[in-house]
Protein backbone atom coordinates (compact mmCIF):
# COMPACT_ATOMS: atom_id res chain seq x y z
CA UNK A 1 0.00 0.00 0.00
CA UNK A 2 1.38 3.41 -1.00
CA UNK A 3 1.46 5.93 1.85
CA UNK A 4 -0.66 9.01 1.17
CA UNK A 5 1.18 12.26 0.53
CA UNK A 6 -1.07 13.98 3.07
CA UNK A 7 -3.10 11.71 5.35
CA UNK A 8 -4.79 14.73 6.93
CA UNK A 9 -6.23 16.27 3.76
CA UNK A 10 -10.01 16.63 3.62
CA UNK A 11 -11.35 13.93 1.26
CA UNK A 12 -13.94 14.70 -1.40
CA UNK A 13 -16.63 12.71 0.41
CA UNK A 14 -16.29 14.71 3.64
CA UNK A 15 -19.58 16.58 3.33
CA UNK A 16 -21.85 18.15 5.92
CA UNK A 17 -25.51 17.16 6.15
CA UNK A 18 -28.04 19.83 5.10
CA UNK A 19 -27.87 22.50 7.81
CA UNK A 20 -29.18 25.64 6.17
CA UNK A 21 -25.84 27.43 6.50
CA UNK A 22 -24.37 29.75 3.93
CA UNK A 23 -21.39 28.50 1.94
CA UNK A 24 -18.85 30.44 4.00
CA UNK A 25 -20.21 29.29 7.37
CA UNK A 26 -20.56 25.72 6.15
CA UNK A 27 -16.93 25.63 5.03
CA UNK A 28 -15.80 27.17 8.32
CA UNK A 29 -17.69 24.48 10.23
CA UNK A 30 -16.29 21.70 8.07
CA UNK A 31 -12.75 23.01 8.47
CA UNK A 32 -13.08 23.36 12.24
CA UNK A 33 -14.43 19.84 12.70
CA UNK A 34 -11.80 18.32 10.42
CA UNK A 35 -9.00 20.11 12.26
CA UNK A 36 -10.14 18.37 15.44
CA UNK A 37 -10.52 14.95 13.86
CA UNK A 38 -7.01 14.90 12.39
CA UNK A 39 -5.46 15.41 15.84
CA UNK A 40 -7.60 12.65 17.35
CA UNK A 41 -10.24 14.79 19.06
CA UNK A 42 -13.43 13.04 18.06
CA UNK A 43 -16.09 13.61 20.73
CA UNK A 44 -19.22 15.04 19.01
CA UNK A 45 -20.95 16.03 22.25
CA UNK A 46 -17.91 17.91 23.48
CA UNK A 47 -17.70 19.75 20.18
CA UNK A 48 -21.38 20.66 20.22
CA UNK A 49 -21.07 22.05 23.73
CA UNK A 50 -18.39 24.60 22.95
CA UNK A 51 -19.37 25.34 19.32
CA UNK A 52 -23.00 26.18 20.08
CA UNK A 53 -22.22 29.89 20.40
CA UNK A 54 -20.25 30.01 17.15
CA UNK A 55 -22.93 28.72 14.80
CA UNK A 56 -26.66 29.26 14.53
CA UNK A 57 -27.30 25.55 14.89
CA UNK A 58 -28.84 23.29 17.50
CA UNK A 59 -26.68 20.85 19.48
CA UNK A 60 -28.31 18.03 17.51
CA UNK A 61 -27.29 19.62 14.20
CA UNK A 62 -23.73 20.15 15.39
CA UNK A 63 -23.50 16.55 16.57
CA UNK A 64 -24.86 15.31 13.23
CA UNK A 65 -22.32 17.43 11.35
CA UNK A 66 -19.48 16.13 13.50
CA UNK A 67 -20.54 12.50 13.16
CA UNK A 68 -20.86 12.81 9.40
CA UNK A 69 -17.32 14.10 9.04
CA UNK A 70 -16.09 11.60 11.59
CA UNK A 71 -17.43 8.78 9.42
CA UNK A 72 -15.64 10.29 6.43
CA UNK A 73 -12.39 10.33 8.41
CA UNK A 74 -12.79 6.68 9.37
CA UNK A 75 -13.44 5.74 5.73
CA UNK A 76 -10.34 7.67 4.73
CA UNK A 77 -8.24 5.95 7.38
CA UNK A 78 -9.33 2.53 6.16
CA UNK A 79 -7.40 3.16 2.97
CA UNK A 80 -4.19 3.91 4.88
CA UNK A 81 -3.77 0.50 6.50
CA UNK A 82 -1.36 0.56 9.43
CA UNK A 83 0.07 3.97 8.59
CA UNK A 84 2.25 5.53 11.27
CA UNK A 85 3.84 8.94 10.97
CA UNK A 86 7.61 9.18 10.86
CA UNK A 87 7.46 11.49 13.86
CA UNK A 88 5.55 8.89 15.87
CA UNK A 89 8.05 6.22 14.85
CA UNK A 90 10.98 8.43 15.81
CA UNK A 91 9.44 9.22 19.19
CA UNK A 92 8.90 5.51 19.83
CA UNK A 93 12.56 4.82 19.05
CA UNK A 94 13.63 7.63 21.36
CA UNK A 95 11.76 5.91 24.18
CA UNK A 96 13.88 2.80 23.58
CA UNK A 97 16.91 4.99 24.27
CA UNK A 98 15.47 6.37 27.50
CA UNK A 99 14.27 9.66 26.03
CA UNK A 100 10.69 10.51 26.92
CA UNK A 101 9.08 11.84 23.73
CA UNK A 102 5.57 13.25 23.58
CA UNK A 103 3.64 14.79 20.71
CA UNK A 104 0.54 16.98 20.99
CA UNK A 105 1.32 17.09 24.71
CA UNK A 106 -0.72 19.45 26.93
CA UNK A 107 -2.02 22.85 25.90
CA UNK A 108 1.16 24.93 25.91
CA UNK A 109 4.86 24.98 26.60
CA UNK A 110 4.46 26.08 30.21
CA UNK A 111 2.16 23.18 31.05
CA UNK A 112 4.26 20.72 29.06
CA UNK A 113 7.45 21.67 30.89
CA UNK A 114 5.66 21.38 34.23
CA UNK A 115 4.05 18.01 33.50
CA UNK A 116 6.56 16.10 31.37
CA UNK A 117 8.33 14.65 34.39
CA UNK A 118 5.11 12.98 35.52
CA UNK A 119 5.10 10.95 32.30
CA UNK A 120 8.02 8.83 33.49
CA UNK A 121 7.34 5.25 34.53
CA UNK A 122 9.48 2.59 36.19
CA UNK A 123 10.28 0.66 33.00
CA UNK A 124 13.74 2.24 32.70
CA UNK A 125 15.81 5.24 33.68
CA UNK A 126 14.66 8.22 31.64
CA UNK A 127 17.61 10.45 30.86
CA UNK A 128 15.74 13.27 29.16
CA UNK A 129 12.71 14.38 27.20
CA UNK A 130 11.43 16.10 24.07
CA UNK A 131 7.93 17.26 23.27
CA UNK A 132 5.71 19.50 21.21
CA UNK A 133 2.43 20.78 22.58
CA UNK A 134 -1.05 21.06 21.12
CA UNK A 135 -0.52 24.62 19.93
CA UNK A 136 2.33 23.28 17.78
CA UNK A 137 0.32 20.42 16.32
CA UNK A 138 -1.81 22.49 13.95
CA UNK A 139 1.29 24.05 12.42
CA UNK A 140 2.95 20.66 12.10
CA UNK A 141 0.00 19.29 10.16
CA UNK A 142 -0.16 22.36 7.92
CA UNK A 143 3.55 22.93 7.28
CA UNK A 144 5.38 19.70 8.07
CA UNK A 145 7.53 21.38 10.69
CA UNK A 146 7.34 22.04 14.41
CA UNK A 147 9.45 23.15 17.32
CA UNK A 148 10.19 20.78 20.19
CA UNK A 149 11.05 21.52 23.78
CA UNK A 150 13.70 19.41 25.46
CA UNK A 151 15.54 18.83 28.70
CA UNK A 152 17.48 16.36 30.81
CA UNK A 153 16.51 14.44 33.92
CA UNK A 154 19.02 13.67 36.70
CA UNK A 155 21.33 10.76 35.84
CA UNK A 156 20.78 7.33 37.35
CA UNK A 157 23.81 7.80 39.61
CA UNK A 158 22.82 11.32 40.68
CA UNK A 159 24.68 12.37 43.84
CA UNK A 160 22.62 14.97 45.70
CA UNK A 161 25.42 15.80 48.13
CA UNK A 162 27.98 16.39 45.40
CA UNK A 163 25.45 18.39 43.39
CA UNK A 164 24.68 20.63 46.37
CA UNK A 165 28.38 21.48 46.66
CA UNK A 166 28.51 22.83 43.10
CA UNK A 167 28.23 26.52 42.35
CA UNK A 168 25.24 27.75 40.37
CA UNK A 169 27.48 28.25 37.35
CA UNK A 170 28.76 24.67 37.60
CA UNK A 171 25.21 23.35 37.87
CA UNK A 172 24.14 25.27 34.77
CA UNK A 173 27.20 24.14 32.84
CA UNK A 174 26.66 20.51 33.80
CA UNK A 175 23.01 20.62 32.80
CA UNK A 176 23.83 22.29 29.48
CA UNK A 177 26.42 19.60 28.76
CA UNK A 178 23.94 16.83 29.57
CA UNK A 179 21.25 18.31 27.33
CA UNK A 180 23.60 19.01 24.44
CA UNK A 181 25.04 15.49 24.61
CA UNK A 182 21.54 13.98 24.67
CA UNK A 183 20.49 15.95 21.59
CA UNK A 184 23.70 15.41 19.62
CA UNK A 185 24.24 11.75 20.44
CA UNK A 186 20.71 10.37 20.69
CA UNK A 187 17.85 12.65 19.65
CA UNK A 188 19.22 14.10 16.42
CA UNK A 189 20.54 10.80 15.00
CA UNK A 190 17.21 9.08 15.69
CA UNK A 191 15.22 11.87 14.06
CA UNK A 192 17.45 11.83 10.99
CA UNK A 193 17.04 8.07 10.63
CA UNK A 194 13.33 8.75 10.18
CA UNK A 195 13.83 11.48 7.60
CA UNK A 196 13.29 14.38 10.00
CA UNK A 197 15.88 17.16 10.00
CA UNK A 198 16.53 18.98 13.30
CA UNK A 199 17.73 22.58 13.22
CA UNK A 200 19.15 24.14 16.39
CA UNK A 201 21.36 27.11 17.21
CA UNK A 202 22.80 25.29 20.26
CA UNK A 203 21.24 27.80 22.64
CA UNK A 204 19.30 26.09 25.44
CA UNK A 205 16.89 29.02 25.41
CA UNK A 206 15.79 28.12 21.87
CA UNK A 207 13.61 25.17 20.89
CA UNK A 208 14.73 22.76 18.19
CA UNK A 209 13.01 23.08 14.82
CA UNK A 210 12.02 19.81 13.16
CA UNK A 211 11.79 20.11 9.38
CA UNK A 212 10.24 17.46 7.13
CA UNK A 213 8.21 16.14 10.06
CA UNK A 214 4.67 14.76 9.90
CA UNK A 215 1.78 13.79 12.16
CA UNK A 216 -1.03 11.28 11.82
CA UNK A 217 -3.42 10.24 14.59
CA UNK A 218 -6.11 7.74 13.58
CA UNK A 219 -9.44 7.75 15.38
CA UNK A 220 -11.37 4.61 16.23
CA UNK A 221 -14.97 3.53 15.58
CA UNK A 222 -17.69 4.66 17.93
CA UNK A 223 -18.77 8.02 19.32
Amino acid sequence: MIAPSNPNAVPDDAALPPLGLGAEDAEALRTEIWSLLVVGRDDPEEFAEYAAEEYDLSPEQLIAAFRGLREARIRQQAGFGGLRSRTTAAFAELAEHGILARGDFTCCGTCAAAEIGDERDESRHWSGYVYFHSQDTEGLIETGSTYIGYGAFPPADFDEVAYADLSDAEKRAGYAADVTRMLDEVVFPVLRRHGIEPEWNRDLGTRVLLANADWYVPIGPGA
